[in-house]
């Protein structure tokens, strides 16, 4: 752990860079997806599956740029080695992962966060939850980060969190418990990504997205109403709000608190690319009949059956309240600054990245991009759109790859080379060109 209670990650590979790929990335996908791996024995109904569904993911991973999984355990299994060594031999060279508790850690689980990444990942942080309840607490839950380097564009500032389950059956008092566990780790998910861009994010052109399953349910905006009691006090004065706050429907509240009450832009880009309408990701039905009727029945939970919720979310934040620039014209070439961390294989890879502005030191101008209005134009250099993947398969004991569906971020760049031709990254199948020195 460095002084800010955040640990420095290693990656797969030391690796000094001298990058070079064959063009600059004019498509990226990025996958969000709750993997259901948990530890040995857990399962919620008679088989859970998880060494077929694991497999089965292997075939589905070639189709992506960037993967953030939660629920990828390490812990009593070689599940989560497997995948990485699958994932490294796939073309995905670069991996940060949440850690695994300390001895004097009250967690005795990992937290199962894990980011796959074709494109070389130059810095990572992780910051852990003090604490969860009930079977959460078990869990060394918290944010990871990964800064990644974009042939061609600028880095690419990624999250990824799985926070507090909500426990609907067992009483108010407890679903209150969930909701303020679940409010103080979103308020530590916002403090956490804005120390990482003030450190690491040097322009408004590079892209920040923040991806996971938050147990947010967007699609029950009433959801809480009349159970927060008295203990809502207690919370306005513990994170400095007033009730009006409070008095909006969950999802309001955590938008709310990852962009700094608006004053950053934050995106649902799952939602608006739904027709702004929030996506069902886990416990989905139909009407059959006039009955409804769960889509998945064998990994699902039996009480959560035909619920709909929608929880698993990929967000475009655009900073504006914190970010400043610090830019020196120069046309040296980035640094590399070798970790701090003895007897880590883990090289820091620091890039000054440069850009020429007659005005140095000058406070960045915010990106301002519509929200609505059905255009997919979010940022300077990408065209943004999000859908559902819901992995279904077929001839199996289940009917899906996990009780929830992922979330696919399509970033689209059109730009054209000297000769008038469409630049792309390599496809499956395609190794990207790169030259390094390893050490």
């Amino acid at each position: 752990m460095n002084q800010n209670g955040h640990q420095n990650l290693p990656q797969t590979e030391a690796i000094v860079a001298e990058t070079e790929y064959a063009g600059p990335a004019t498509e990226i996908k990025i996958l969000t997806y709750n993997i259901f791996i948990r530890p040995p024995p857990i399962k919620n109904n008679a088989d859970d599956f998880k060494d077929e569904r694991l497999i089965l993911f292997f075939e589905k991973m070639h189709s992506y740029h960037v993967i953030c999984l939660q629920e990828m355990f390490g812990f009593m299994s070689h599940r989560k080695s497997r995948l990485i060594n699958h994932a490294f031999k796939s073309g995905f060279k670069y991996w940060v992962a949440s850690p695994k508790p300390s001895f004097f850690s009250k967690a005795l689980i990992d937290g199962g966060l894990l980011i796959l990444s074709r494109f070389p990942i130059v810095s990572s942080r992780f910051q852990e939850f003090p604490f969860g309840i009930f079977t959460d607490a078990l869990s060394l839950k918290g944010i990871l980060y990964a800064e990644i380097l974009i042939p061609g564009a600028d880095p690419l500032h990624i999250f990824t969190s799985h926070t507090q389950a909500s426990y609907f059956y067992d009483g108010p008092q407890i679903l209150r418990m969930s909701y303020y566990t679940r409010l103080e780790q979103l308020f530590i998910c916002r403090e956490f990504i804005e120390k990482c861009l003030r450190k690491n994010m040097k322009s408004l052109k590079e892209t920040v997205i923040i991806t996971g399953d938050f147990n947010v349910n967007g699609k029950c905006p009433d959801l809480l109403d009349g159970l927060l009691g008295e203990d809502v006090l207690y919370a306005q004065e513990k994170f400095q709000k007033t009730p009006a706050f409070f008095a909006k429907s969950e999802y309001d509240v955590f938008t709310s608190i990852l962009s700094n009450s608006g004053q950053d832009t934050l995106i649902d880009l799952g939602k608006r690319s739904n027709g702004d309408v929030f996506p069902t990701t886990y416990a989905e039905s139909v009407q059959q009949d006039g009955k409804e009727v769960a889509l998945e029945t064998a990994l699902t939970n039996k009480e959560d059956l035909c619920s709909n919720q929608s929880i698993d979310y990929i967000f475009q934040l655009v900073p504006s309240s914190f970010i400043h620039a610090h830019v020196t014209p120069t046309n040296s070439p980035p640094k590399v600054e070798e970790s701090n961390t003895k007897g880590s294989e883990h090289i820091k890879k620091r890039f000054d990245f440069v850009e020429k502005d007659e005005n140095a030191n000058r406070e960045m101008v915010p990106f301002r991009n519509g929200v609505s209005g059905g255009s997919d134009v979010d940022h300077p250099q990408w065209n943004m759109k999000a859908c559902i993947e819901k992995f279904l398969i077929l001839g199996q004991k289940f009917s899906q790859l996990s009780d929830h569906y992922g979330v696919v971020l399509t970033m689209n760049k059109p730009e054209q080379n000297n000769n008038g031709a469409l630049n792309r990254i390599p496809h499956a199948g395609e190794d990207i060109v790169i030259s390094f020195n390893r050490l």
